[in-house]
């Protein structure tokens, strides 16, 4: 019937993207799915894809799981710090505010689903305006419910960047405040600095700032999200259950795992050696 997709997705909890992929394949198979059910004659299921509300909803849930998986994918990667997984939350926040505004004044264009919907089928969601502010309102709260100091300033912000900082940061001593003057003020470490990621610079300066090096790291070296953890768990799987590997997975991992890439001319050249010398 001319969609992109031919097969539905089904939802795995332990693949947490999966239910807003599951979602969006849904209402764009709608139509296929419908006829698919009436031929299986299953009428009680078939009659909500003849359910406009029903479609509204679920336009509405497609647009939004995917927004919230986007900003989950932003959040993914070895090397995300606290400081931008602080600004994806802080910018999610904002967007919701700015969704509510819109529902408010019936602009239903943030949500390229929902609004393509009412378009094709000239209704409108006048009767759904006040659940779906109350549904982006509760996710709001759950999230500063869960990030509470997110929307705030942190006392850890001159670690994000030492050449802004206006006055000594509650979190610092006198004398380290003063090291973080010697810094700021100095136009070669600026430099450096716009030219590294946050963790490498502070790691370049440790020799002469090795008080500030300990501090900064102290807030950069813990896993901002789960993604590490997430990989070496989509790494063992993958070891075990695609190459039905019945070994110990643990070497395998590692080398999936590290950022080192092996030198196998040593390697072989080094297990070479020691067969020859194992036959004399």
């Amino acid at each position: 019937m001319g969609s992109d997709h031919h097969n539905l997705l089904l939802h795995t909890e332990i693949r947490w993207l999966s239910r807003g992929k599951v979602l969006d394949r849904l209402f764009e198979l709608r139509e296929e799915v419908k006829l698919f059910l009436e031929e299986q004659k299953k009428p009680k299921l078939s009659e909500w894809f003849h359910d406009e509300d029903w479609l509204l909803k679920l336009a509405y849930l497609t647009d939004m799981f995917t927004k919230l998986n986007e900003t989950n994918l932003s959040l993914q990667g070895k090397n995300i710090t606290i400081f931008q997984a602080r600004d994806k939350i802080k910018a999610l926040i904002k967007k919701l505010d700015f969704w509510i505004q819109c529902v408010e004044e019936d602009d239903f264009s943030c949500f390229p689903r929902l609004n393509q919907f009412l378009v094709e089928n000239e209704v409108t969601a006048t009767l759904h305006q006040d659940k779906i502010k109350e549904h982006l309102k509760s996710l709001k709260s759950e999230l500063t419910k869960y990030f509470p100091n997110f929307t705030e300033d942190s006392e850890d912000a001159w670690i994000r960047d030492p050449f802004t900082v206006e006055k000594k940061p509650k979190s610092l001593r006198a004398i380290d405040y003063e090291l973080l003057l010697e810094i700021k003020c100095s136009s070669d470490l600026q430099t450096r600095f716009n030219s590294m990621k946050i963790a490498d610079f502070w790691i370049s300066i440790e020799e002469e700032y090795g008080t500030m090096t300990k501090k900064a790291m102290r807030v950069l070296l813990p896993f901002s999200t789960t993604y590490l953890c997430e990989t070496g768990f989509s790494a063992y799987t993958r070891t075990k259950d695609v190459f039905r590997n019945k070994l110990n997975a643990a070497p395998d991992i590692r080398i999936q795992l590290s950022d080192i890439t092996p030198d196998l001319t040593a390697v072989m050249k080094g297990s070479m050696q020691k067969y020859h010398s194992s036959h004399h």
